[in-house]
């Protein structure tokens, strides 16, 4: 194929892909990311409410079905106290466990056209975690990482305040179980949390 018939294949299908995106609808999120410890790792570690915050871009097939890109950072902390079987002397952990979940989401919304709308969506991809852990009278250990499936259902709604402007809150269950890769002796742990988001939702598009 010359050059000439390549630039007019590309502009045709350049032009498609413009007319595709003008006349669908394209939302932007952006919001708080919060998370309740489930897993049996977290509770374990004592580990409490996690926050952070998160981010999306949806494109929306027609009214009731979309698929979006989601990446946020959630951030879980504990103290616990350790006692030395040696002295008998307790002294105070900190751990702190930071997610960051990158996702592709499928969602499906119940009332379209509605100022309230519900919707049911399904996440995968791949969690990115790191944990670290401060004793009191110990060796400084090295963080620990890994990275992890990340599955997610969860349901929510929006509330359009506009047209193009609107609220956004969500719940679900994150499955985050994984083995930490530059571990002495490692082991699986379950992290797994309940991801409650509340944030914002602008559409670009009509």
């Amino acid at each position: 194929m010359d050059n000439n018939k390549k630039n007019t294949v590309l502009l045709t299908a350049l032009a498609f892909f413009a007319c595709g995106i003008a006349n669908a609808q394209i939302r932007m999120g952006a919001g708080m990311y919060t998370g309740l410890p489930m897993g049996t790792e977290a509770t374990d570690q004592e580990f409490g409410f996690g926050i952070g915050a998160g981010f999306s871009a949806e494109y929306m097939f027609n009214v009731s079905i979309g698929v979006a890109l989601n990446i946020a950072n959630v951030s879980f902390s504990s103290e616990v106290m350790v006692t030395d079987p040696v002295s008998g002397i307790s002294t105070p952990s900190r751990s702190t466990l930071k997610v960051v979940p990158i996702n592709i989401s499928w969602n499906y919304y119940f009332m379209p056209g509605k100022d309230f709308n519900a919707y049911a969506s399904l996440s995968y991809g791949m969690n990115m975690n790191t944990l670290s852990t401060v004793t009191e009278g110990f060796p400084e250990s090295p963080d620990l990482e890994g990275y992890s499936l990340d599955f997610c259902p969860r349901i929510g709604f929006n509330y359009m305040l506009s047209e193009h402007f609107g609220l956004d809150f969500s719940a679900g269950y994150n499955f985050n179980s994984f083995l930490p890769r530059n571990a002495i002796d490692p082991e699986e742990g379950d992290f797994s949390y309940l991801p409650i988001n509340i944030g914002v939702v602008y559409a670009l598009f009509e």
